[in-house]
């Protein structure tokens, strides 16, 4: 194999090089890939994450160092001597082969990585010296995104979930109550002036995956959100701007390139501070922000409460657990417009009242995800309640000739939010097009 070849194997570029490699000496250049987490995995765990690659070489004496590199702040750097080959780091990954070779596994030991951000695995390996060749190669061999650093974390990822049911407060068995007190606590929430994030829109259409990843920024005093309409990543094909358009039963029609998968229902525009009504928008605290409010029977010390009327009629299902804590599940019947009211279920956390999941009738004003159920759970990071995600198993059909598009349809569909940041003002982000959206939720 010459060494333009090796390196086009390795890094999914043409054989053709600039770098001045000779083409002709023929090297064989060893390959590598992460196999865990899988490739554009979700929810890798951030702290003690296991990360392991594989290479078809006898051993990672070629690795001069290690990069995981995150969307934004500093890289962290690993060195040869943070790669293990024992059996105790590796021993439990069941893959034995690569393109065909025998692999050797290696686990890479980083101890701790960012909650919610999404990283690149990047290898800076020696070559064999080819002519015209440089000395080492970089190969981008894999990337992830952390989970959420959530309350649960917080209070204690590793702790042991007690066995008791908690006694708790002997009023918190109405459903109405526990519902009630969750409210005030939302109420209480404060956050910085801007919030950006990144939104990954996933999905499956046409037996294929879609994937789409968009740089967001929410301004909370009005929950107004901005997105940038390029995406940082994607699984579709470039359209062609010029296409025909024809006329079919009176209706205007335009075909897209081969390849070509629309956003599900356009740029999302949705913020992560969306609570289905659980709290008022408009709320703004100037950084730093204030500590997460604690639950308190003294009601004053919640903070300004406003009286509501009664949209639910709220039920307590059980107490159960969830996670490294106890959950009080309540069934939501809403009182009048049950098209307006789309909360059914919730999961509020017995000691903070703060809701961790919820299930509702719909996302979006119209369309065909407003006519399905959707599991939202949300989370803390750095230390204000936001949404983490809401995703649906349910089959969305949208386009169609009378819509003047080609018809998709969606075999579920996820928005998960990542990589929050808190910039003072909106100087970074003033290329952003506010453009319309169906996917939009603020």
């Amino acid at each position: 194999m010459s060494a333009a070849a090796a390196v086009a194997l390795m890094s999914g570029i043409s054989p053709a090089r600039a770098d001045g490699c000779n083409p002709s000496f023929v090297v064989p250049q060893p390959l590598f890939r992460v196999i865990a987490p899988e490739d554009e995995a979700v929810d890798v765990p951030f702290r003690s994450p296991h990360l392991v690659v594989a290479t078809d070489a006898s051993d990672f004496s070629f690795v001069q160092h290690v990069s995981l590199v995150p969307e934004t702040g500093n890289p962290i750097q690993l060195g040869p001597s943070d790669i293990s080959s024992k059996h105790q780091d590796v021993g439990d990954i069941q893959f034995t082969s690569l393109y065909g070779h025998t692999a050797v596994l290696g686990a890479i030991r980083a101890k701790t990585l960012a909650p919610s951000m999404t990283y690149d695995v990047i290898l800076v390996v020696k070559t064999y010296g080819a002519p015209g060749c440089p000395p080492e190669l970089t190969e981008h061999v894999g990337r992830f995104t952390t989970e959420s650093a959530t309350a649960l974390d917080a209070f204690g990822e590793f702790a042991d979930v007690p066995d008791d049911r908690p006694a708790g407060d002997a009023e918190m068995t109405d459903g109405q109550k526990i519902f009630d007190r969750s409210r005030e606590v939302l109420r209480t929430v404060r956050y910085p002036s801007y919030i950006a994030y990144v939104v990954h829109v996933r999905s499956n259409t046409g037996g294929k995956p879609f994937l789409e990843s968009f740089r967001s920024i929410v301004r909370s005093q009005d929950d107004i959100v901005l997105t940038h309409k390029t995406p940082l990543e994607t699984t579709s094909k470039p359209d062609n701007p010029y296409g025909s358009r024809f006329q079919i039963l009176g209706f205007s029609y335009t075909p897209h390139s081969k390849g070509y998968q629309p956003e599900p229902f356009g740029v999302p525009q949705i913020s992560p501070l969306f609570s289905f009504g659980l709290r008022p928008i408009g709320e703004v605290l100037a950084l730093p922000p204030t500590p997460e409010p604690e639950p308190s029977s003294d009601l004053p010390s919640l903070g300004r409460v406003e009286a509501v009327a009664r949209d639910y009629n709220v039920s307590l299902v059980d107490v159960e657990r969830y996670r490294v804590r106890w959950v009080y599940r309540l069934k939501l019947v809403p009182v009048q417009d049950p098209n307006f009211y789309r909360l059914r279920e919730m999961l509020v956390d017995t000691e903070t009242f703060v809701p961790w999941e919820l299930t509702s009738a719909g996302i979006f004003p119209n369309g065909p995800a407003s006519k399905v159920p959707w599991d939202v759970r949300y989370t803390v990071s750095h230390g204000h309640w936001l949404m983490l995600q809401e995703a649906t198993q349910a089959t969305l059909r949208i386009g169609g000739v009378m819509h003047g598009t080609p018809s998709h349809g969606y075999d579920g569909l996820s928005y998960a939010f990542t990589d929050f940041q808190f910039p003072k003002d909106l100087q970074d982000f003033s290329y952003f097009d506010v453009g319309s959206s169906d996917a939009a939720e603020y």
